[in-house]
């Protein structure tokens, strides 16, 4: 009998783990750099992948990412189905909070884990940001925006930095108190999903 996909088992179980159900997530700090854990190099992978829609994103990563992980400045997750990375994410903590990154592998898109992120970052910054932004192209907005204003994104500018070409940087920020509602509506469904 030839396998089937992990989208057609999805499909076929109703579940969005059906290969192994060993799905977690793994915070990235200070320990990890110090270390230079297997988690770190994972997502260096991870969000260096991205090189051709953000040139120069290795030296950031070396540059920036490395050292505020070091500095407790930056949070990063990298989500795990079994043995194999399948998300990752990052955050810049501080009064203005940033959604620096978050990629899901596509075969794991539209499963809700985006709204995990977005909350799990969200409680990570819950007693110390007044704002939260991001910054994302263009296509993205377009494509998604729904996702984002559920949780309170309602507008975009274009962004002070351009990092790609051919497609506009957009700007995007919400007081906390409005992402913050925004993910209480959200947790009890995802606490049954995910649990």
């Amino acid at each position: 009998m030839a396998q089937l996909s992990q989208l057609e088992q999805r499909q076929e179980t109703g579940t969005l783990f059906p290969l192994k159900g060993q799905f977690r997530i793994v915070e990235i700090g200070k320990p990890d750099v110090e270390g230079w854990s297997d988690h770190i190099k994972v997502l260096g992978n991870l969000i260096t992948a991205n090189q051709t829609m953000y040139p120069d994103i290795d030296r950031w990563f070396s540059a920036k990412v490395v050292p505020g992980l070091k500095s407790s400045e930056r949070i990063a997750y990298v989500a795990y189905e079994g043995e194999n990375p399948i998300a990752s994410a990052l955050l810049k903590l501080g009064e203005r909070s940033k959604f620096c990154h978050l990629r899901i592998h596509e075969d794991f898109q539209d499963q809700d884990l985006g709204q995990m992120f977005f909350t799990l970052m969200t409680l990570e910054i819950r007693h110390r940001a007044k704002e939260v932004h991001f910054t994302l192209p263009e296509s993205l907005w377009c494509k998604k925006s729904e996702f984002f204003k559920s949780f309170g994104f309602s507008s975009t500018k274009k962004a002070s930095r351009q990092y790609r070409h051919g497609d506009t940087e957009f700007s995007c920020s919400a007081p906390l108190s409005t992402v913050w509602s925004a993910v209480l509506n959200k947790v009890p469904e995802l606490v049954t999903k995910f649990s």
